[in-house]
């Protein structure tokens, strides 16, 4: 376990361009391990995309509701069900360990993965994944993955952490939300830091997001083929790496929460010379 943890810290991601796969490597899984392992759907986007987008600005959908799944009690049929009714066809399935796992990949402008997780003994979706990089340049809103609506939706998270910053760029933030097993990670961009000024900031806008990664789940999951190729375990478990935001910041995650559930606002992160060795 300890080897394979080291990989968050070399884990090879695509982006849209050269300079963002390199800035991303430190922090997700390898997309192209992703399209080897699962089929490749290239959807209509008039009609799936739009289908996608009123699952997602729906604010009354809160975990164990996701995307119009209910985590934990959706059956097999009932997940390709509600997929059919909301986004116009059914998602791609195979297998990945004791689960058959169903997705909806988008290729033709940002990376879009989305991906559910049936355990097969029960019958019951049991865990949900999604990715998307530059979310604010996607035909999908994701405004709703803001860091200012996720915390006034959710509220206080049980953990805030933070990823080693890149020089001239930006970092990784994750918030956890243990009790309703509830993890996003996004990786922020700062146009502002320099050697000047080289405390990051974080914005709680969507513009200022490169990637964003989100996991649900009903209850602990199996570590399979993809879970483990794609990282998706630096979600829902806490890497060594990880610095606390008390580490960083002189903030609470309270006061965190507060200063960032409203819009405009920005936080800034001691330089990263001086974090904790």
């Amino acid at each position: 376990m300890a080897k394979r943890k080291t990989f968050y810290g070399v884990g090879v991601l695509i982006g849209l361009s050269l300079a963002l796969t390199a800035l991303l490597s430190l922090t997700a899984p390898a997309p192209n391990i992703s399209m080897a392992q699962s089929p490749t759907l290239t959807p209509t986007i008039s009609e799936t995309l739009v289908g996608l987008n009123q699952l997602v600005v729906d604010e009354t959908c809160l975990v164990p509701c996701w995307l119009g799944w209910s985590i934990g009690e959706d059956t097999l049929k009932e997940t390709q069900q509600k997929s059919r009714r909301n986004l116009g066809k059914p998602l791609w399935s195979v297998q990945d360990g004791n689960y058959t796992l169903l997705g909806l990949n988008f290729e033709d402008q940002n990376p879009l993965w989305l991906k559910a997780w049936v355990d097969e003994a029960d019958n019951k979706i049991v865990a949900g994944s999604l990715y998307v990089e530059f979310p604010q340049e996607s035909y999908v809103d994701w405004s709703f993955y803001s860091l200012s609506n996720v915390l006034t939706s959710y509220g206080e998270p049980d953990e805030v952490t933070f990823g080693t910053p890149f020089p001239h760029d930006g970092g990784l933030l994750n918030i956890r939300y243990y009790s309703k097993n509830l993890y996003l990670s996004y990786y922020i961009t700062d146009p502002t830091i320099n050697d000047e000024q080289p405390g990051l900031r974080i914005c709680n806008d969507v513009a200022y997001i490169a990637l964003l990664r989100v996991w649900v789940q009903s209850e602990p999951i199996e570590e399979t083929p993809v879970i483990t190729s794609e990282f998706w375990y630096s979600l829902y478990e806490r890497d060594p790496l990880e610095y606390d935001l008390g580490d960083v910041t002189d903030l609470s995650v309270r006061t965190f929460t507060d200063l960032l559930s409203n819009e405009p606002a920005c936080i800034s992160l001691l330089p990263a010379a001086a974090w904790p060795e």
